[in-house]
């Protein structure tokens, strides 16, 4: 079942609070990174809106990272994925059945009050196509490897023992870009 992100709405209908993070995922619409910042400020909901919003792939063992950066509103991020540590019932994957054999480019940007759950921003984009089609190739065979919590973990430390900081991870990127409005 689709659901609508609105902004002045619960991102969660049924969930007031988040911890400050931000996730990545695919959803029906698409790409989704969802960023929970504590109170943000109008110029940082601004800075989403009508600024450049930078994207990068982080690749290593069997982890992703989408790399991203909103000019004025944050500096270099990092949101992983991981399909099996998304629940069950949501579950998706890119289907370029649906797309006459072209990758999902749409990529959406929402900022959520972590402290009320309220959507205060929402930015429609488009990855361009090289990285789309690697985040689809990289998501579908992730998704196909078997899943072992301890070995994702061990991953994890060495992920951040090679790249101890998100601008080393930056200049690790296999693909980045200034994401496309749409």
């Amino acid at each position: 079942m689709l659901r609508k992100v609105e902004v002045g709405q619960l991102y969660n209908p049924n969930v007031t609070e988040w911890p400050e993070t931000a996730t990545f995922w695919y959803r029906e619409y698409g790409y989704e990174l969802v960023l929970f910042w504590d109170s943000p400020e109008e110029g940082e909901v601004q800075a989403l809106t009508e600024n450049a919003i930078e994207v990068g792939l982080f690749l290593n063992e069997s982890l992703i990272f989408l790399i991203y950066r909103i000019k004025g509103g944050c500096e270099w991020s990092e949101a992983g994925y991981a399909y099996h540590m998304i629940p069950k019932d949501e579950r998706l994957l890119p289907d370029t059945a649906q797309t006459n054999d072209v990758p999902d480019r749409r990529f959406q940007v929402v900022l959520v009050d972590s402290k009320t759950g309220m959507v205060r921003g929402i930015r429609m984009l488009k990855l361009g196509l090289d990285f789309a089609s690697l985040i689809y190739r990289t998501m579908r065979t992730q998704a196909q490897m078997d899943f072992n919590e301890a070995e994702v973990n061990m991953a994890l430390e060495r992920t951040y023992e090679l790249c101890p900081n998100t601008l080393a991870m930056v200049q690790g990127c296999v693909v980045l870009e200034i994401a496309e409005n749409r």
